[in-house]
């Protein structure tokens, strides 16, 4: 697939969703990876040449990135990956998640603030025991409130790293519900 590299923030990003791929590939349900706020989609298209990966969804609110990024998976991704991959034009907190499957939620590239709205819509409309769900989060800033936020609804931290992009200082978390 023609894409662009990955920078040092979502090379990052990728490293730590994909041990956890690793981790619960041989688990027995599908597993689903969800860019979401997904922009270009950099993120989630890297993604798609991995056959553990059942869809990989993309979810941006504006209708116009969406086509566009429609329009480079036609054109860069294999038949297989195309079927594979599924966007969704609307809010990443009205996701509707397989209740049969496991899934990665990625929200990067956001403020701490839209991020726990974002999150704690997810959380709320899949707070299922049975449901396994890992959020990877990269926010662009209001990490402490992020933080927080997941200690008061006692996320599991699974892993974490700081980086550096472009003078930039990042946090990279992923982390699961501790039911």
């Amino acid at each position: 697939m023609g894409s662009r590299s990955l920078g040092p923030r979502l090379t990052a990003i990728s490293q730590h969703i994909n041990i956890c791929i690793d981790n619960i590939v041989n688990q027995p349900r599908d597993l689903h990876l969800w860019d979401c706020c997904c922009d270009h989609g950099f993120l989630g298209r890297s993604f798609l040449s991995q056959p553990s990966l059942h869809t990989v969804h993309f979810v941006d609110r504006i209708s116009s990135i969406m086509q566009q990024l429609d329009t480079k998976l036609a054109a860069d991704c294999l038949p297989d990956q195309q079927a594979r991959a599924q966007t969704h034009i609307g809010c990443a907190a009205d996701i509707t998640l397989d209740t049969q499957a496991q899934h990665i939620v990625v929200l990067a590239g956001i403020g701490g603030n839209t991020l726990i709205e974002l999150l704690d819509g997810i959380y709320q409309r899949h707070n299922a025991s049975e449901q396994q769900i890992i959020f990877a989060l990269c926010p662009n800033y209001h990490c402490y409130d992020v933080r927080r936020y997941l200690q008061q609804q006692y996320f599991e931290l699974i892993s974490e790293a700081y980086i550096q992009d472009r003078n930039k200082s990042h946090e990279i978390m992923l982390v699961g519900s501790a039911y």
